[in-house]
């Protein structure tokens, strides 16, 4: 491997965010040498974060009791929202309340006050067709910012549906957020997706609104059979992001922590999806009969996380390729 990618890995893992901004343009990059690039450094992150010791989150119920709850070595939080529901303003109050208590915090999105903070990282995701602007290396720029040694990955979706899909499988909890009144309300299938709901924009003339709408949500989660919290919040005057950290850390150390037993690395990425880019030479390929052999092997490997995705996913059209052509 060449000495700059070396460096570039050594500064990486030191947290540099110039190594950090460099290893996640190799990683979207389609040339071929970034790309034998990018896996070396996605191999060797992935041995990093297995040595990283645990987060030790800041919860004012949770975080003393080791004993009892399974401590992340990262969190990751999905964040999606309808346009117009106040998405970025939310997540920059959010990641702002978030570094003030002493987290890195890390974004896949566009902020601007909390870009030029030190404690923070802050990384447009270009979408090149994907569903929803959900980068296909989304889950792979995730791993770069968590080797960097950022606490909180925070990565929003647009909310118009398959999106949310692919990033519930990538993060730790999924938010849903909501205005007050108006608008798509009863996101439904979203909601089904959604371990927490906030009514963002709860403040002004629009608290009374904002209470009534957390009624009707909270009714709606009960009539879909979902536990999910709804907690109202204001981007503005920061009253309720307090709350729904809260909310998170209850979610997290109640249902995620003893549930799955798992914290790190590529989550969502334990088995091949079949369900991307689905096409006619894509279904061939599906129903390969060596590929289907091969494709246990490959999960298992995935799931000790000794493979990223894009290195199965390599290995899968070679594979494909050497058979067509015999």
């Amino acid at each position: 491997m060449p000495a700059n990618i070396i460096k570039l890995l050594h500064d990486l893992i030191n947290g540099s965010r110039n190594a950090l901004a460099k290893s996640i343009t190799l990683v979207e990059s389609n040339n071929a040498e970034h790309r034998k690039y990018s896996q070396f450094l996605l191999t060797e992150c992935l041995k990093n974060l297995k040595t990283r010791p645990p987060l030790f989150l800041k919860s004012k119920r949770f975080a003393l009791d080791v004993e009892t709850y399974k401590q992340p070595k990262t969190l990751r939080i999905g964040l999606s929202g309808a346009p117009g529901v106040g998405k970025s303003t939310f997540i920059e109050s959010f990641a702002m309340s978030l570094v003030n208590e002493g987290y890195k915090v890390a974004v896949l999105t566009r902020m601007y006050n909390l870009s030029r903070q030190d404690r923070a990282y802050v990384r447009p995701t270009p979408s090149r067709g994907t569903l929803g602007g959900v980068a296909r290396n989304t889950h792979e720029s995730i791993v770069m910012c968590e080797a960097a040694g950022y606490d909180i990955i925070l990565v929003e979706t647009v909310g118009v549906g398959q999106s949310e899909t692919l990033v519930a499988d990538m993060v730790d909890i999924f938010a849903l957020l909501v205005p007050p009144a108006g608008g798509d309300e009863l996101q439904k299938g979203i909601m089904e997706l959604s371990d927490l709901v906030v009514v963002n924009k709860a403040d002004g003339e629009l608290i009374n609104t904002a209470r009534r709408a957390q009624i009707e949500y909270l009714s709606a989660l009960k009539y879909m059979k979902r536990n999910s919290k709804v907690y109202m919040a204001s981007s503005i005057t920061g009253k309720g992001i307090n709350e729904v950290w809260e909310g998170i850390n209850e979610y997290y150390f109640l249902t995620v922590s003893e549930a799955k037993e798992k914290m790190d690395l590529l989550d969502g990425q334990e088995s091949i999806d079949w369900d991307v880019n689905i096409n006619s030479g894509f279904k061939r390929l599906q129903e390969n009969s060596e590929v289907k052999s091969i494709k246990p092997i490959l999960d298992k490997l995935l799931e000790n996380d000794e493979l990223t995705a894009s290195q199965a996913a390599d290995r899968i059209i070679e594979i494909f390729f050497n058979s067509i052509n015999k």
